[in-house]
């Protein structure tokens, strides 16, 4: 669901999913032959959203309107193109059971020879930039200064997959600004810090490692290569032109390998960037080993049990999207009390959802923020006179309901040079400020905006849905995940990275986005997104991959959360009343949580969806009545 610019033909292409293709399946040398399988289809895991000219992020959920579509190009070991229809049966037949051969090979052998290998180091404090399995930088000249005092949390991963209850371990794992490091396993040391080098302005030095990928251009009919690197599946362009390679670097003989890459580019606030590789080589046993035990180790939760989340097993509740500082007058004219008499006829309904950002716009907010006003004159554009979310707050919490908040991430950053000169003023203002103090956008954000909404309004929020989360990394979500806590220790979070079944989530995340299939595929209540429902009848408590936890508390809460019209804000009801209260019930049933979104006319929601909301309403109500 998102758009990628081709670096050879110029054209724009919106990606459904990203297939492996037959070279990126496992070269069974002695350089990888015993990585487990799960470990490598983890990092080569299907891109989502966010994309730069040479990283593309996994985890970001703001979807783009368009019908995607996906080249299916095969290719032979040597990288050639592999024409279709010309392999014979019995050769194909040799070469399924071979794969089939070697794959057993790999699992029992990760099943007799690793079990007692701990995890290699997941990340690094911006401050350290210090090698490690997602990747290193050599500080330049002109980078900024780090933060001081910056700590590094420790987690040590049990054998099993359940993570401790204790919640001492849970505050002590999510301090400010600090990395999850989990200890290296015996065989393989963790790597060492690399001296800082100036590169003479030619950006920071990274090392990444990964698994290198070869595909043949559908149209051009050349081989492109790309790394899939780090704990949270980013993949990078490696080949191209415009000179970004070292010469002699030859990808074809390291397709399907884990390598170590070095390049000169830089970090921004959505990944790094390389401008030019130098240094290509295959990983030893001891740092592959290290690698795919710190990939495995990603895929726990570094916290305890959720207890924030518990509270919202088995219930619903609907979202409506307040006005902000973007359209000042529908501010300073929005009813409160008409909005409050309409949701409290909502009976069964548990929490109300309501919203920080613009989700349009997340520049622009629906309540004051002194903070940002002192910055600079132009961002007073951005923030409320009036506290309409506070008032909504305070009329949620008299209902006797919770309120948990939307929250777009991109802040300033979202939107191009298209966008209305005030808002090109504000991000303008916003970059001059964050250039100026030793933080990046995703830390200035975090604690101007984030930390300071969920201080001024405390135990009102009891949860926040970050959108676009592919925006921050590991740091970022620990981080903000935290500065939620300062506000109300009971709150629950999630860092959306969903876009239709299956479900998947961060580690750091309570509660699963739940966002459906984009809306521009298929409609809210498309069979597609029946599997959603069925995911939380299979365990209401999920791993960061979907997958069913053991107890209740355990893993992130199932969550669906689904529009009732054919657009989020704006369109007719059109969502089958009979579908939309079954679906309901059946999540409900299981233990899980449902949010549906309907448009605001005013201040209250549109007629038609506020009636389904009734009948929806009623139907749970009946439901818990038979039970």
């Amino acid at each position: 669901g998102e758009y990628v610019q081709c670096d050879e033909c110029d054209g724009v292409f919106v990606v459904d999913q990203v297939a492996l293709d037959e070279a990126v399946l496992p070269q069974l040398s002695a350089s990888i032959e015993e990585a487990p399988l799960s470990a490598v289809e983890d990092v080569s895991a299907p891109s989502e959203e966010g994309v730069l000219p040479e990283v593309e992020d996994v985890s970001n959920s703001t979807f783009p309107d368009s019908t995607p579509s996906t080249p299916d190009v095969k290719t032979t070991a040597d990288g050639q193109p592999l024409a279709a229809g010309n392999k014979p049966i019995a050769k194909r037949i040799k070469i399924v059971g071979g794969i089939l051969l070697g794959l057993c090979a790999v699992i029992a052998f990760s099943m007799t020879g690793r079990q007692s290998n701990e995890a290699a180091p997941l990340e690094v404090t911006r401050s350290q930039q210090t090698v490690a399995p997602v990747a290193a930088a050599k500080s330049t000249a002109s980078a900024k200064p780090a933060k001081s005092a910056k700590s590094t949390a420790v987690a040590k991963p049990a054998a099993s997959a359940k993570p401790a209850k204790s919640a001492a371990s849970t505050k002590s794992t999510t301090p400010a600004k600090s990395a999850v490091v989990a200890k290296a396993a015996k065989s393989a040391k963790a790597p060492k810090a690399l001296p800082q080098k100036s590169l003479d302005g030619k950006g920071q030095e990274f090392v990444l490692q990964g698994l290198i990928s070869g595909r043949m251009h559908e149209t051009k009919k050349r081989m492109i290569y790309e790394l899939s690197y780090g704990l949270e599946g980013k993949r990078m362009r490696t080949s191209g032109s415009g000179g970004k390679n070292a010469p002699g670097i030859d990808y074809k003989k390291f397709v399907g390998k884990y390598v170590r890459l070095t390049g000169r580019g830089q970090r921004t606030d959505k990944g790094i960037a390389l401008n030019k590789i130098t240094q290509i080589e295959p990983l030893s046993r001891a740092d592959l080993d290290a690698y795919l035990n710190a990939l495995e180790a990603a895929k726990t939760r570094p916290f305890d049990a959720s207890p924030n989340a518990l509270p919202f097993a088995g219930t619903w509740g609907p979202r409506l999207s307040l006005p902000t500082a973007k359209q000042p007058d529908v501010v300073d004219d929005f009813k409160v009390s008409d909005f409050a008499k309409q949701f409290s006829k909502l009976k069964s309904a548990s929490y109300i959802v309501v919203n920080v950002t613009q989700p349009s716009g997340p520049c622009y907010f629906s309540g004051p923020n002194p903070q940002l006003a002192k910055i600079s004159s132009k961002l007073k554009a951005s923030i409320t006179t009036r506290d309409l979310l506070g008032e909504v707050l305070d009329a949620i919490a008299k209902d006797g309901k919770k309120a948990l908040v939307y929250y777009a991430c991109e802040g300033f950053h979202k939107g191009d040079d298209t966008r209305p000169q005030k808002e090109k003023d504000m991000r303008s203002a916003w970059d001059k400020y964050v250039e100026s103090v030793p933080m990046t956008n995703n830390e200035a954000l975090g604690e101007l905006v984030v930390g300071y909404y969920a201080k001024r309004y405390g135990n009102k929020i009891h949860g926040w849905w970050f959108d676009g989360a592919g925006v921050l990394d590991k740091d970022d979500r620990l981080l903000w995940r935290k500065l939620v806590r300062e506000g109300n220790p009971e709150a629950m979070v999630a860092f959306n990275r969903m876009a239709g079944p299956p479900f998947r989530s961060t580690p750091e995340c309570d509660v699963f986005g739940g966002h459906p299939t984009p809306r521009s595929r298929e409609h809210f209540w498309s069979l597609v997104n029946l599997p959603m429902i069925e995911g939380v009848e299979s365990g209401a408590w999920m791993d960061p991959e979907g997958k069913p936890v053991d107890e209740p508390g355990m893993g992130a809460l199932g969550h669906v959360f689904m529009g009732m019209q054919d657009r989020w804000n704006s369109g007719k009801c059109e969502f089958p009343p009979e579908q939309a209260i079954e679906w309901t019930q059946r999540v409900l049933s299981a233990g899980g949580m449902y949010t549906w979104h309907g448009p605001r006319t005013q201040s209250t929601w549109a007629k038609d969806q506020f009636e389904l909301l009734l009948k929806i309403d009623a139907g749970v109500t009946k439901m818990r009545k038979n039970n």
